[in-house]
């Protein structure tokens, strides 16, 4: 059978049911590997140590060192956090500001400063990783959820409740980069230099072209009773749930975490390189909430946040904030 939703009709002696459908998923043409690297079933806590020995509660971003390291944003504590290249996870800031922070998702410039979110304070603020020092950029935000990085260092934070993306120089100059229809959580750009914007109630994923142009490539903006990959070469057909997470692969395609669908998604664009004509497939994640580790649509995730992918687009990293734990795929 071809991949694509299917009418089911039920009969038996009582009669007979109509109405249903059979959403026949794709298998992956390659074999993704999800494996918990850091975190327990069960425990929510902050401890120390070698890969799941370590403990964690709310983990919400994740982001490549210039070190060969990963940070993630620890929101049950409001703590930065490090893994190492040998799975050593230290504790490295608490930067809450007072109990209203909810620490959320960050990044690394080209000089290797951190800058991250506090959603619950409206901030951006940042980390001299030479000194430790933390401080703050800008203020009054309202829910800003991640932030990310031009070549020129320029910084831009998705703002959800403001339905707006902010741009800021280095020096902290800030203005409009854009307005939307819908919340964005999610922002990264693609190796040809689009915004890719993934949405928090819209159901969509959108592009902002360099020029400023706006436009749906993924998702009907509808939410559905369960995901859908929609048509082959019409991405916008499909079911796309909250994005709380998108990595922009050197191969040109796009990989998200559906914090509504429980999955890991990966779009393919077509020939041209348009998203929107191009293919969705789900390669990890059953679909149902869960915390299994497995191979592609067998693993089980629940509600993931924000996902990254190594230039050779061989591993992924993911924030598991509601599982409490950090996973990795292997791409075989």
């Amino acid at each position: 059978m071809a991949p694509g939703k299917y009418s089911i009709r039920v009969k038996s002696p009582s009669g007979e049911l109509t109405g249903l459908e059979l959403n026949y998923l794709k298998t992956p043409d390659q074999e993704y590997i999800v494996q918990t690297i850091v975190g327990q079933k069960g425990v929510f806590e902050m401890t120390d140590g070698v890969g799941t020995e370590a403990t964690t509660k709310l983990p919400t971003g994740i982001a490549f060192a210039p070190d060969g390291s990963l940070w993630f944003t620890e929101r049950g504590y409001n703590y930065i956090r490090r893994i190492s290249p040998d799975f050593l996870v230290t504790s490295l800031l608490d930067v809450a500001v007072d109990g209203s922070s909810a620490i959320w998702q960050g990044g690394f410039d080209s000089k290797g400063n951190y800058y991250f979110i506090d959603k619950g304070k409206g901030m951006l603020r940042k980390i001299e990783t030479g000194s430790m020092s933390v401080s703050t950029l800008a203020s009054e935000m309202k829910s800003p959820m991640n932030v990310t990085f031009d070549d020129e260092d320029n910084i831009y934070v998705s703002a959800r409740d403001n339905k707006a993306i902010y741009k800021f120089t280095p020096s902290g100059t800030k203005t409009t980069f854009a307005t939307l229809n819908v919340s964005p959580n999610y922002i990264v750009f693609d190796k040809n230099k689009n915004m890719i914007v993934g949405t928090s109630n819209g159901y969509v994923l959108i592009q902002i072209s360099p020029d400023g142009t706006q436009k749906t490539i993924a998702g009907d903006g509808v939410k559905g009773q369960e995901y859908y990959d929609g048509e082959p070469g019409n991405p916008l057909s499909a079911k796309v749930g909250a994005t709380f997470g998108v990595a922009a692969g050197s191969d040109g395609c796009l990989y998200l975490s559906d914090n509504t669908y429980n999955c890991i998604r990966k779009l393919t664009p077509d020939a041209n390189g348009d998203y929107s004509k191009g293919t969705l497939e789900t390669i990890a994640g059953s679909g149902k909430a869960g915390f299994s580790d497995g191979k592609g649509l067998k693993a089980t995730f629940n509600q993931p946040y924000e996902i990254i992918i190594t230039e050779d687009c061989k591993t992924m990293y993911v924030a598991g904030a509601v599982n409490y734990l950090i996973r990795r795929i292997t791409v075989k």
